[in-house]
C-alpha cells in the first residue's frame, strides 16, 4: 500500500493512482544501441560529494533486458586515492512543466555497498544560480526497501533551508515489496501545483511544497556523499590510489521516458491526517513526546510524517522513527484505517545552549525604595523550546549593595547576572526570580 508522507503543518496526499489522457512523448532511450546518443545526452564531468563524475557509462544485457550502466570505481586515475570516479548523463533539453510532466525510468542498483547514491532527478538553476530540481535517490547506506524522494524550489536563495516546506522537503520511502536491487519501475509526475512519486505504477507520495517552475534537464548519475550527509555516507567506501584495488560498481538504466500529460485525475485528494503531540516528561538533558495521529478519510492509508524537535533521538515506540537531519525526524508505520486513531512517542536528548538578553523574557520590579537606595526583584522566563544555562547583563541606577539567588557582579552601571546551581538552568516556559539592593 501506499505511503503518504507528510511534513506536520502540510496537507495529506492522493492514494488512488491517477487515470491520464493519452500522453505526448518527448524523449525515450532504451538504451538499445550500444552508444550514448549524444544529440539527446551529455556527460557531466565536475565534483559531486566526494567523487568526480565523468566516467565513462558502459552498455551490457542480461539476457532479457538491454542497458546502460553507470560506473563509479574507487580507483579515479585522474585523483588517485583523493576522489572515487562516478558517473552522470543529463539531456540537452530542458522540459517545463506545462500541464504536467511525467519523468519515468526502470533501474537497478544491485550489488552495492553501503554509501553509494544512484539517482533518477530533474534540474535547472536560475541566473542568479538558485536550483530547482526533483529527485529520486537510491541512498545504498539505507535499507534496499528505501529510496529518498525530494523537491527542491529556489535553493540557495538566502531564506533557504533543508526542510523548510518552502525551498526544500523531502522523506526517506520505505516501502513493502521494494527492492531497489532488483528491476523497478520509478515515475515523478510534476504538475503546476504538486508532484507524484510511483513506484511500479502505484502512488507512493505526493508533495504539494515546494514545486519548482524552471524548465529542468533530466538527469541520472551515480555517486558518494561527503560524510556531512549522514543518511547517505559510509566511511568503509574509499578512495584507493592503486588501480589494483580498484572496486566498480553498476547502476543499470533500462530505458528512460519523459511525456507530457495533462491532470485528469478522477481520485480525490486523502483528507490531511490529523496531528497532535503532547509531550509527557521532562528533565534538564531532555523530554519525551506523545504523538497523536487520526485519519479523518474513510479510506485505510499508509502514514509517514516528519516532525520537527529540539536535540536527537534516544529511543522510541509504537512506530519506525529515525533522524533524517538534525532537527527533524522521520516516523512511519503501516495500515491506519478510515476514521482511525494511533499513537507513538519517541524520548529526545536536547541539548542545553546559552542564553543571553535576546533569547529571554526579562521582567523587573521594584519592590522597595527608601529615598536613598532600593530593592529590585529579575524575573527571568525562557520562552525558548530548548533548555537554556543562562546570563544577563542590565543596567543599574546607583552601586549595587547586595544580592540573592543568582551570581552578580557590577562594572560601571551594568550589572552581569547569572543563576547559582539550583537555577542556571532554565527549562522551555519556566521562569526563576532573583534580586538585588543598590545604593542610589
Amino acid at each position: 500500500m501506499p505511503t503518504n508522507t507528510l511534513r506536520l503543518g502540510l496537507s495529506g496526499s492522493l492514494l488512488l493512482i491517477s487515470s491520464m489522457s493519452p500522453a505526448e512523448v518527448l524523449l525515450f532511450d532504451d538504451f538499445d544501441n550500444n552508444s550514448l546518443n549524444t544529440q539527446v545526452w551529455n556527460q557531466g564531468s565536475w565534483h559531486l560529494g566526494r567523487t568526480q563524475l565523468g566516467n565513462q557509462p558502459s552498455f551490457d544485457n542480461d539476457g532479457e533486458t538491454s542497458y546502460l550502466s553507470l560506473k563509479l570505481d574507487s580507483y579515479n586515475p585522474n585523483e588517485p586515492g583523493q576522489t572515487l570516479y562516478g558517473s552522470e548523463i543529463y539531456s540537452l533539453d530542458k522540459f517545463d512543466v506545462g500541464t504536467g510532466l511525467e519523468i519515468e525510468a526502470r533501474l537497478r542498483a544491485s550489488a552495492m555497498p553501503a554509501g553509494l547514491i544512484a539517482s533518477l532527478f530533474a534540474y535547472a538553476q536560475d541566473q542568479q544560480g538558485f536550483a530547482d530540481e526533483i529527485d529520486i535517490e537510491i541512498l545504498t547506506a539505507q535499507p534496499n526497501n528505501t529510496f529518498l524522494a525530494t523537491s527542491w524550489n529556489d535553493w540557495g536563495h538566502p531564506d533557504s533551508n533543508y526542510g523548510d516546506g518552502i525551498h526544500h522537503a523531502g522523506s526517506l520511502l520505505s516501502l513493502a515489496d521494494y527492492d531497489y536491487q532488483n528491476w523497478q519501475t520509478y515515475s515523478i509526475r510534476w504538475y503546476p501545483e504538486r508532484i507524484e512519486w510511483y513506484l511500479n505504477g502505484k502512488l507512493v507520495k505526493q508533495q504539494n511544497n515546494p514545486v519548482p517552475n524552471l524548465a529542468l534537464s533530466i538527469r541520472s548519475n551515480f555517486w558518494a556523499a561527503n560524510n556531512d550527509w549522514q543518511n547517505a555516507y559510509s566511511a568503509d567506501l574509499a578512495a584507493t590510489p592503486d588501480f589494483a584495488n580498484n572496486q566498480q560498481f553498476h547502476y543499470d538504466i533500462d530505458y528512460i521516458k519523459v511525456s507530457r500529460i495533462s491532470d485528469n485525475s478522477t481520485s480525490s485528494p486523502l483528507a490531511p491526517l490529523e496531528i497532535s503531540r503532547d509531550i509527557i516528561s521532562r528533565w534538564n538533558t531532555g523530554y519525551c513526546e506523545n504523538v497523536r495521529i487520526h485519519n479523518p478519510d474513510s479510506r485505510t492509508r499508509d502514514w509517514s510524517i516528519e516532525l520537527i524537535i529540539n536535540g536527537t533521538l534516544s529511543h522510541a515506540w509504537n512506530a519506525q522513527v529515525s533522524m533524517l537531519e538534525e532537527g527533524l525526524l522521520n516516523a512511519q508505520n503501516s495500515t491506519l484505517a478510515g476514521n482511525a486513531t494511533t499513537s507513538f512517542g519517541y524520548c529526545i536528548n536536547s541539548p542545553k545552549r546559552a542564553m543571553s538578553n535576546s533569547d529571554l523574557i526579562i521582567t523587573r520590579k521594584v519592590t522597595t525604595d527608601w529615598g536613598t537606595g532600593y530593592c529590585e526583584d529579575i524575573q527571568i522566563t525562557n520562552p525558548n523550546d530548548a533548555i537554556g544555562i543562562w546570563q544577563i547583563s542590565l543596567p543599574i541606577t546607583g552601586s549595587l549593595k547586595n544580592h540573592w539567588s543568582s551570581n552578580m557582579s557590577q562594572t560601571d552601571n551594568q550589572i552581569q547576572v547569572s543563576g547559582v546551581n539550583w537555577n542556571e538552568k532554565l527549562n522551555p516556559l519556566a521562569s526563576t526570580t532573583v534580586g538585588y539592593c543598590a545604593n542610589k
